[in-house]
């Protein structure tokens, strides 16, 4: 049986009640037909989306956002500005000591009418540090070598012991056997690791601090005639290497600790607008800065802030105000040897001028602080660990409850499904695009839909000669909406208009939002999360279609 021609007139009822792959369905039954040609009203999905604020925030910033418990935005950033930790101020270097002894005449006479002699002598290890006077020790890591060197043509052994160094309540000994051999000198050599020991040099020398005793104990016993005299040594090189304290107790010196140069914040909130900025004004309502001390320095620190503001190419530099002088940081005492005590302050609205600081989009925030360990004055002895460090946290939360011009929100989507179902379409008669916009913002909203191609340039815009404004909805006392605004609208293309549309590949929807209303000081709105403008747009169209079937 020969088909030649069939009209269909498809009723749509809604944007998205049918498609045309569901009328290529339909002819899949048909048999042993060439080609079908039909006449209908078709209706065809085109844009189902959602803009939120979220569109707002650029996908690249440093900043992340948070919803509270009433669903309202906070737009947080988080930084912080580091000291030095106590292992870069105070070192310990390389300890190295060394010295010989030499029998006396006495000794030498003893040796020679007994056969052996004994000689004991102590000597002072001073340790020294550039940056602290040392009063003891806890030890992560170290190790110490001791080398001796004897050219004393008899045997000849040498206990060595430091009392003031213990590990595992022991203290530090070595024992050394030299037997002459004939050779001319005798060298021996001991390492031992005094990983986790405890140094104590307060109770050593003519100081109360920096001194270890090192005491000598000498056996000397004859071999045979063998000579000796007053010129034959026993030497010695003891080296303490590592040095890495996992305590220090004492007296650190003044040492300043400010970083080197203020540290610089990107206020990167923005998406889709120009480098300037210049056309936006966004007052934020109740924003916040938390400075967050955290401190495990178990000595005084004299700190202040040297640099807190923010800076826009348009509006220039504004200074924060309100803040402590000097800042009150928390100090461990000895019960609390390696916590890190935490303390904080909130500047807001009430007590300084950070509206102003961070309204008006600024680009930048600068921010540095100085700080000095046991400044001068101070006598009081205390201790470091070696990862002691005074960190100063900055928590921006800016709280989406304020004014705001010139907002933009952009969202793409794709078109290339929507046209490649109307492929076959042929001698349209009329084109009608139906919009749908729900808007939640109690904001007046502008809104276009770009079409454009695949390298984003546009070819034509949904409103040929402006945007379409969407009015502010009603808000109740708590500042959230009483309901949605809502819009329908028809737009009627002729062909020309239309096969400049059919081209594009993405469809690009802008938002401009504004509190802006005539009036000063404009009035303030919350953006919460479920806030949005609901975009559906379809084709309704009427013409000649082409399909060919096996």
């Amino acid at each position: 049986m020969r088909l030649s021609r069939i009209l269909i007139v498809v009723v749509c009822t809604g944007v998205f009640s049918s498609c045309i792959k569901d009328i290529q369905e339909t002819f899949k039954t048909i048999d042993s037909v060439e080609q079908v040609q039909w006449d209908p009203t078709i209706a065809v999905p085109m844009v189902n989306t959602r803009v939120t604020i979220s569109d707002f925030f650029n996908e690249s910033s440093t900043a992340f956002v948070e919803v509270d418990d009433d669903n309202l935005f906070h737009v947080v950033y988080r930084d912080e500005l580091a000291s030095l930790k106590a292992n870069e101020i105070v070192r310990i270097p390389l300890q190295h000591f060394d010295g010989s002894f030499g029998l006396l005449q006495f000794h030498i006479n003893e040796l020679n009418n007994t056969g052996s002699a004994e000689v004991s002598f102590t000597t002072l290890f001073n340790f020294g540090v550039d940056n602290a006077e040392i009063d003891s020790i806890v030890m992560g890591a170290c190790g110490v070598m001791t080398q001796l060197v004897s050219d004393i043509q008899h045997d000849v052994k040498v206990e060595i012991s430091i009392p003031e160094i213990k590990k595992n309540d022991l203290p530090l000994k070595f024992a050394f056997d030299l037997p002459y051999d004939g050779s001319g000198t005798v060298t021996s050599k001991q390492n031992k690791d005094l990983n986790n020991s405890f140094f104590n040099l307060t109770k050593s020398g003519d100081k109360d601090f920096d001194q270890l005793l090192a005491e000598f104990k000498i056996t000397v016993t004859k071999v045979g005639s063998n000579p000796i005299t007053t010129n034959n040594k026993l030497s010695f090189v003891t080296d303490f290497i590592y040095n890495e304290y996992d305590v220090l107790y004492g007296l650190v010196k003044p040492s300043d600790i400010s970083p080197d140069a203020a540290d610089t914040l990107r206020l990167d909130l923005f998406k889709g607008v120009d480098s300037s900025l210049q056309d936006i004004e966004f007052r934020i309502g109740d924003p916040r800065i938390k400075i967050i001390l955290s401190n495990s320095y178990g000595l005084p620190i004299n700190a202040t802030i040297s640099e807190f503001s923010s800076y826009s190419k348009s509006k220039g530099k504004i200074t924060l105000n309100g803040y402590p002088d000097p800042l009150v940081i928390p100090t461990p005492n000895k019960q609390q040897i390696g916590e890190t005590l935490v303390d904080s302050f909130e500047l807001n609205k009430s007590n300084s001028n950070i509206a102003d600081v961070v309204s008006n989009v600024p680009e930048y925030l600068l921010y540095g602080y100085g700080a000095q360990l046991n400044p001068p004055g101070t006598t009081e002895r205390n201790f470091i660990t070696y990862n002691s460090e005074l960190v100063v946290g900055v928590d921006i939360d800016i709280p989406l409850h304020g004014s705001a011009d010139g907002i933009t929100l952009s969202r793409e989507v794709s078109l290339d499904s929507t046209f490649n179902d109307m492929e076959d379409v042929e001698e349209l008669d009329e084109v009608t695009l139906r919009l749908f916009l729900e808007n939640d913002f109690p904001l007046d909203v502008d809104i276009q839909l770009y079409f454009q191609d695949e390298n984003n340039a546009t070819i034509d815009s949904l409103f040929k000669d402006d945007t379409f404004l969407l009015r502010s909805v009603a808000v109740d006392g708590t500042g959230k909406i009483t309901g949605p605004a809502v819009y329908t609208l028809d737009i009627t293309l002729n062909k020309e208009r239309f096969d400049k549309i059919r081209e594009s590949k993405v469809g690009l929807i802008k938002a401009n939002l504004s509190t802006y209303k005539g009036v000063t000081p404009q009035p303030e709105v919350k953006f919460f999360s479920d806030y949005g403008i609901s975009v559906k747009l379809g084709i309704q169209a009427k013409g000649v279609f082409n399909l060919k079937t096996k």
